[in-house]
């Protein structure tokens, strides 16, 4: 917290930007970092790193991006991609309902799939902050073959001219 909180204060002394990089922070059922880069005017690249069902997931993702409205700073975006996640299980009964329902021997596992996201990001014209939510559904298809829809996140970055 009190990183963030030196990061908004300083900020305020910072020129309004636009962000061509932004690095930040994803909450939802899955959670982490977020890095994102403008490769043009209207499309980004995503890079993201997250934990869930004790794993870690490395997604990549391709989004072009559009106004909202003709509101400056404020746009949509839609997008796809692909991830891999990690799982080292060991049993334990209170996590059980936690873990992967794709996965319940209690093994290893790397899981290969798809992604798709859409999601609406407003950037502050005086802050080089940027933040909004996405909606990213999944579908495995090493090791186990499973949609899951669930993944709403909300997110802040810091941007970078």
């Amino acid at each position: 917290i009190t990183i963030i909180l030196y990061i908004l204060f300083c900020a305020g002394f910072l020129q309004a930007q636009d962000y061509s990089t932004g690095i930040g922070f994803r909450t939802g059922v899955a959670h982490g970092l977020t890095v994102k880069h403008f490769i043009d005017e209207k499309a980004a690249i995503e890079a993201m790193l997250s934990t869930r069902w004790k794993g870690i997931t490395i997604t990549g993702l391709y989004e072009t991006h559009a106004p909202v409205w003709d509101t400056p700073r404020l746009n949509w975006y839609i997008g796809g991609g692909g991830h891999v996640a990690f799982y080292d299980y060991e049993y334990d009964e209170r996590e059980h309902m936690k873990k992967n329902p794709c996965v319940d021997d209690y093994d290893d596992h790397a899981l290969i799939g798809i992604d798709g996201i859409v999601g609406i990001e407003y950037t502050f014209k005086q802050l080089p902050l940027n933040f909004g939510f996405d909606w990213k559904p999944t579908f495995d298809l090493v090791e186990c073959n499973d949609f899951r829809a669930d993944e709403v996140s909300l997110f802040v970055r810091f941007g970078i001219k």
